[in-house]
């Protein structure tokens, strides 16, 4: 067996390095003049825009951009500051390069989807907290993050990957919500799913429910906890999981934030088999509109007395 030549099958023509990593504040605009190396940029905090040679982007948190070498990149600020992570990396051939692997390109340019945004600024943060390490193992471990993040990257920004328009994706996600609200859905798991980032996916959500994603389960939860709680006898607790709430007290909390009553109480105040017993207090609660399942005598009142209680009743129903 030739070992080189399965080496060289095994191991890949070329790797990505990360060549620095910067967390920059930014008051007014940055500029970034043809860098000699990809430009990654992360946004954490603050509003602007963003402009890669000829194309602009909206820059808010939680998004993501890769340029090529030699392209401008400026960005400027539209709020009090802007956080982000900025890093360069370059390709590095293993062997002598052939002229299709001089000209090789990252995977994806522009704008990233990077979902769940959590992931992808944790990996960051770790990289940036050992950036100065001077030890030989250290310094390893932070390449092989660097190419974990850029394996997530690829993964959701393959080109070619065939990808419904944002809106229509949002809509199959609505109607995924609708059929499947009782199971432990994350907000971050939805965005994955329709491959839209987060913070496009909740815009998108709102514009066509009028609420957040998380609210809108809720509710969804809340209207079937409802006739839950009218059709059956389950406690409390029991609707709550059967309905998508882990925790009574929040489905409580949640319930009573919506509906104004708390569960127990809604589902006293709306049965229809509601049976009322108030001894001595007949006439007052059908003056309310109650009528009562049972009426109270009493011996000493005589029959004229019971008579005259009784034809009172039958004018008030």
């Amino acid at each position: 067996m030739n070992n080189e030549a399965t080496g060289a099958k095994l191991s890949p023509p070329s790797f990505f390095a990360m060549t620095a990593i910067q967390k920059v504040n930014v008051e007014r605009w940055q500029d970034y003049q043809e860098p000699e190396d990809y430009t990654m940029i992360v946004a954490t905090d603050g509003e602007g825009h963003m402009e890669i040679e000829s194309s602009t982007y909206r820059f808010t948190r939680e998004r993501c951009w890769i340029a090529a070498p030699c392209q401008n990149v400026r960005i400027s600020c539209t709020s009090h500051v802007l956080d982000y992570y900025y890093l360069t990396f370059r390709v590095v051939h293993t062997g002598v390069p052939t002229q299709e692997q001089a000209s090789e390109a990252f995977f994806c340019m522009g704008e990233l989807t990077c979902t769940p945004f959590s992931r992808v600024v944790e990996s960051i943060a770790e990289i940036y907290k050992h950036r100065d390490a001077t030890e030989s193992l250290q310094r390893f471990y932070n390449h092989v993050r660097f190419e974990e993040l850029l394996c997530v990257l690829a993964q959701q920004n393959v080109p070619g990957k065939t990808s419904l328009d944002p809106r229509r994706a949002v809509e199959r996600s609505i109607a995924y919500v609708e059929e499947h609200y009782q199971e432990p859905l994350t907000v971050d798991q939805l965005a994955q799913e329709a491959n839209v980032p987060r913070w496009r996916y909740t815009q998108l959500f709102k514009e066509m429910t009028g609420e957040i994603p998380l609210d809108y389960m809720n509710q969804l939860r809340i209207n079937r906890a409802k006739q839950l709680l009218l059709m059956t006898g389950d406690r409390i607790n029991e609707i709550a999981q059967n309905v998508g709430f882990n925790s009574e007290y929040y489905f409580n909390r949640r319930f009573k934030q919506s509906v104004g009553l708390a569960p127990g109480k809604y589902r006293n105040i709306h049965r229809d088999d509601l049976r009322v017993v108030s001894l001595y207090m007949e006439d007052y609660l059908l003056a309310l509109g109650i009528r009562p399942v049972v009426q109270w005598a009493h011996t000493y009142w005589g029959q004229q007395a019971t008579w005259a209680c009784m034809m009172y009743r039958r004018t008030m129903c």
